[in-house]
């Protein structure tokens, strides 16, 4: 009798842990094999994505070789603007027109702002 017992808990041992084994093993499998899947259609997907934007892009390309208008275009300014600036860098009297400018701006801001203070902050702002 107690041989047998010892032969049914061992049984029972080795199926408990064959059990966690097999167990765990499926868990896994479960959980990865969609992670995987996941995994192959994002990489799949973001290739997809790449391979798009760059047929974008080379057709972009392609467009405004053909046109070469077309930066005048997008990005707002005229040949006429581009002519007057043979240099790439702008002469002093328009610069000084562009710092007097902002600092116009800058001092109609602060007048702005100190008008909504009350009378004694402003005096402090001052």
């Amino acid at each position: 009798m107690a041989r047998l017992q010892e032969l049914l808990s061992n049984l029972l041992c080795h199926e408990a842990i064959s059990f966690l084994i097999y167990g765990t093993a499926f868990l896994l499998l479960l959980v990865y094999i969609p992670y995987w899947i996941r995994q192959q259609l994002d990489r799949h997907y973001l290739k997809f994505l790449a391979k798009k934007a760059r047929e974008r892009h080379l057709k972009q390309m392609e467009y405004t070789e053909t046109s070469p208008d077309v930066n005048y275009l997008d990005s707002g300014f005229t040949k006429e603007d581009d002519d007057e600036d043979d240099y790439g860098y702008e002469g002093d009297d328009q610069k000084e027109r562009k710092e007097g400018e902002n600092a116009n701006a800058f001092q109609k801001n602060s007048d702005e702002k100190l008008s909504y203070m009350s009378p004694v902050s402003s005096r402090i702002a001052h």
